[in-house]
Parts: structure tokens; C-alpha cells; sequence
């Protein structure tokens, strides 16, 4: 990755999202949820945190058309997650057969994102645990892989706050 030496990031094992390992079935994993205790207090005393995620992404097999996958950042009140909302999605692989019925967009122009030539690359987008006025303690990172995979993705994962 020598183009993104300028962009280092501060690591705290604490706050890995999703650890290095090829995911390529056809369904979801969540990752273990982290507790963003501390911090200031807002909002009837729930954390308040705005973060960097950063994402590198080592493979995504991208040349099927049915090749998708998603990476949600979610928040909740619970570390069991049996509510939670979507702060974040990213979408990866093909991309050029439609519209994707969870964000209504395109994530790029490309017909296939981030294609072969593109890897390995890092992605970094400012994010809050604030969701509609709403302050979630707890965040963790699902990956959605569609059912066809040639390869699949490999990626890493870890908000820099």
C-alpha cells in the first residue's frame, strides 16, 4: 500500500472492526462488537464518539456479475445487537446490474469496484455513533456476500478515533 503512507492511521487493538480472513460464502458474518465507553456525554448520558473507519481491502473477487458483498457498520444499545441500525453501508464487487435496494445508488461509475488493478486499497470514512438523534454505545461491522462468489473478499477493518 506505499500509495497511502501519508495517510496513517492510529491503531488501538481495542477498536478492530473485522480481522484478516477470506470470506466467500454466500451469507453474513458480524463481527465481535465494541464498546465505545467513555468519552463525552450527551444525550441523556449516552457516549458520543465520531471516529475514522478505515477499511483495507485485500481481495474482492469482482468479476461475476453476481459477485456483491456489503460491509454495514451497525450500532446498538446492546452488545447482542437484537436491534440495531445501519449507520454505514459499503458497497463492493459488481456493481453495474442495478441499483442496490438497500442504499437506492451506485457506489461508483466502474461496472465492477474495486476491480484487481485497484487492490490492495484503503478506504476511510468519518463516522458517528449518532443515528437520527439517537447515540449508539456499541458498534460492530457485518459483511453481506451475495451466493455466487469466485473468490471472495479479504479485508481489515478498525476505527482510528
Amino acid at each position: 500500500m506505499s500509495t497511502v503512507k501519508n495517510r496513517g492511521k492510529i491503531f488501538d487493538a481495542l477498536l478492530e472492526m473485522h480481522g484478516v480472513g477470506l470470506m466467500a460464502a454466500g451469507s453474513g458474518t458480524a463481527s465481535t462488537a465494541i464498546d465505545l465507553g467513555g468519552g463525552a456525554l450527551q444525550r441523556d448520558t449516552q457516549v458520543f464518539a465520531e471516529a475514522k473507519l478505515i477499511i483495507d481491502i485485500s481481495v474482492c473477487s469482482s468479476a461475476a456479475t453476481t459477485e456483491h458483498y456489503e460491509i454495514w457498520l451497525q450500532g446498538s444499545h446492546d452488545s447482542t445487537f437484537t436491534t440495531f441500525h445501519t449507520l454505514l453501508a459499503i458497497k463492493l464487487g459488481a456493481i453495474a446490474t442495478g441499483i442496490d435496494e438497500f442504499l437506492n445508488c451506485r457506489v461508483s461509475s466502474e461496472a465492477t469496484w474495486p476491480g484487481p488493478a485497484a487492490l490492495p486499497i484503503r478506504m476511510t470514512y468519518p463516522i458517528c455513533n449518532d443515528f437520527a438523534g439517537t447515540v449508539y454505545r456499541w458498534l460492530r461491522i457485518y459483511t453481506a456476500v451475495c451466493a455466487t462468489v469466485a473468490t471472495g473478499i479479504n479485508y481489515y477493518a478498525f476505527l482510528s478515533i
